[in-house]
């Protein structure tokens, strides 16, 4: 007997399928290179064997959506990682030290203020 696919496997499988529409009979390693994750992992997940990790969940929401959290039932990034992420592209490489200066700041301002302590 063979057992319908839910949940996760089921929402890769037809994201790749979506996929194809607009990039032919592509294989599933092409699709994961799009992905940017390892082939033998989308396979796995695809077949029900396992989760994305929150690293590859990041990339899956990256090219497939938000909605991979939803999926996952995992809390979604705040707001603003989503916007740096957009707009990350059209910063000119020559901002990127000043980008990266700021946020750095930022980020120890913060977590100094509501009580977390930097791991580095």
């Amino acid at each position: 007997m063979i057992q319908k696919q839910t949940g996760f496997s089921d929402y890769l499988e037809k994201q790749y399928l979506l996929w194809q529409m607009d990039n032919g009979r592509a294989s599933i390693r092409q699709f994961s290179r799009w992905l940017n994750i390892n082939h033998a992992l989308v396979t796995q997940w695809m077949n029900g064997n396992g989760k994305p990790g929150l690293g590859s969940m990041r990339k899956l929401a990256v090219k497939l959506g938000p909605e991979v959290y939803d999926i996952m039932d995992v809390a979604h990034p705040p707001k603003a990682i989503n916007e740096l992420e957009e707009i990350y592209h059209i910063i000119s490489p020559n901002d990127y030290p000043t980008l990266e200066l700021d946020f750095d700041r930022w980020l120890e301002q913060w977590l100094k203020s509501h009580g977390y302590k930097r791991l580095k």
